[in-house]
């Protein structure tokens, strides 16, 4: 087994949770998981010039309506690929994903053709479009991921594809999120490339949060199939700049992205083939198979909150570095030793290096922890942790229930 590294200054795992909510009447609730409401679907209205008959006019079969209105929002329905075919640019959602019959396509069109419009919107005619439908459902209620390229036949499975893919709860678009898309190069980082995920936190008989990804890798080649042909290597492997912003499902309900918790961390290990495999969202999906694996300069951890107004956590959980197997367990690394505190105000906790499960911390008053020993796995130098989560007041566990 390994030894313990004393006095590892720079390794810090911080966690600042931090709300930016006026004050108004959700924030009178008492903030637990609430079942979505049932709002009535919205039809799509079928009209028809004036006859001059008395006669009532018969409405058109359902069928009849669906691909009205797919011809009117422009947009080419594809049938929906097999979720095992998301594997690499879902990670940690795609086996929670069904694809939709061909009935239950026109009907998905014609109830929501109002979110369907809106997606389009901002696109330009000049190009083709294309879109499939997945649907997930988290208790009582149903979710759908739309995912627009413009490939005739998109292969999900090519490192080169790109897409945007929208979040849609009862016709409403609650999230949106872009995968291989491009920010504005500079003389630092060239282009930057980022891919994004969405992830349902589920609490209850309902979804608690929206967890929304973005892992950036600089230096791409925008013009090879080998993105990361010129990106540049840390510790021989690519890395990337990981972010996550955490939305309450009702706020976005009520159709506000303003409201989000921020959470940013050390730099990702980055896996050419599926990029979001190792973010920050692997540590908070609920799955103790997944882990957050960090590619930083000192191939130590660091998370934190940069969100604004603290709110106090009540408790911590930690699934202690990767949860996988046994052997992948006992190969990395995993923090022995933290520090709970606050502007380095800190009390000292023990970690056990040997159980895969939760450990939960409990009094922490304040925001946050840092790593302050690491135990040294037997084969790897990197820090993995496969669970986190905080409990706040009478809300409960932020990122869905918890087994301690």
């Amino acid at each position: 087994m390994g030894e313990t590294m004393d006095n590892i200054a720079k390794c810090f795992l911080i966690l600042v949770l931090a709300f930016t909510f006026p004050s108004c009447d959700r924030a009178t609730q008492d903030n637990k998981n609430v079942p979505l409401p049932q709002d009535a679907a919205r039809a799509v209205e079928q009209v028809s010039e004036e006859s001059g008959l008395d006669e009532a006019v018969e409405p058109e079969p359902p069928q009849a309506v669906a691909e009205e209105a797919e011809r009117t929002i422009g947009m080419t329905l594809i049938p929906s690929v097999e979720p095992e075919l998301l594997r690499n640019v879902m990670p940690n959602s795609w086996h929670r994903l069904e694809r939709l019959t061909e009935d239950e396509e026109q009907d998905f069109v014609r109830d929501n053709i109002d979110a369907l419009l809106e997606i389009e919107r901002p696109r330009t005619r000049s190009s083709d479009w294309h879109y499939s439908i997945h649907r997930q459902q988290i208790g009582t209620s149903m979710f759908y991921r739309i995912l627009v390229t413009s490939e005739t036949s998109p292969d999900f499975m090519s490192r080169s594809i790109s897409f945007s893919q929208h979040l849609i709860y009862q016709n409403t678009i609650l999230t949106w999120a872009v995968y291989h898309g491009f920010s504005s190069p500079n003389e630092l980082l060239g282009w930057v490339g980022f891919f994004e995920s969405i992830d349902i936190i589920p609490g209850g008989e309902s979804a608690r949060g929206i967890l929304v990804t973005r892992i950036s890798v600089p230096g791409m080649d925008i013009d090879s199939y080998d993105w990361s042909r010129t990106s540049p290597r840390r510790n021989g492997q690519l890395f990337g700049f990981v972010e996550s912003r955490y939305y309450f499902i009702n706020d976005l309900l009520s159709g506000s992205l303003s409201y989000f918790i921020r959470l940013d961390a050390s730099d990702a290990l980055v896996d050419p083939y599926s990029p979001l495999r190792h973010g920050l969202q692997s540590a908070f999906d609920g799955n103790p198979s997944t882990s957050f694996m960090v590619n930083a300069e000192n191939s130590l951890m660091e998370i934190f909150d940069t969100s604004g107004r603290i709110l106090a956590v009540n408790r911590i959980a930690i699934i202690n570095g990767c949860a996988f197997d046994t052997a992948s367990y006992r190969s990395h690394n995993r923090i022995s030793r933290i520090g709970v505190g606050f502007n380095w105000e800190i009390r000292e906790a023990e970690l056990a290096v040997d159980t895969i499960s939760w450990q939960v911390i409990e009094n922490v008053d304040e925001i946050g922890f840092f790593a302050r020993e690491i135990y040294l796995g037997d084969k790897y130098d990197k820090v993995l942790i496969s669970g986190f989560n905080a409990y706040i007041g009478n809300y409960g566990w932020l990122f869905g229930e918890i087994d301690e």
